[in-house]
């Protein structure tokens, strides 16, 4: 009974180890755009330097897309891309739940 406790435990942990690390970024999604904008989109998340968000309609999608590498920019400078790789290399946008 204490190992399943433990590795419940281990697994919670974990999980909101990984969503702390996608706050960040999501915070540097709020900056990137403007008031408008984030209330027509939703951050989803990061994974392999690729991270998703969801807009409400096919207008709201193209709109987004061609601010798509102006917002990578704003994001990778404040989370601090100097010198290294940058945090975000794409950004995908997708029709979703917002």
């Amino acid at each position: 009974m204490q190992r399943i406790e433990c590795a419940v435990k281990k697994i919670i942990q974990d999980i909101g180890n990984k969503r702390s690390g996608n706050e960040g970024v999501a915070r540097a999604f709020k900056s990137a755009f403007s008031k408008a904008e984030n209330k027509h989109m939703r951050f989803i998340g990061c994974k392999n330097k690729v991270c998703v968000v969801n807009v409400d309609t096919s207008g709201w999608l193209y709109h987004l897309s061609l601010k798509k590498e102006k917002a990578k920019a704003v994001i990778n400078e404040e989370l601090g891309s100097k010198g290294g790789s940058p945090p975000v290399d794409d950004i995908r946008f997708r029709i979703g739940e917002v």
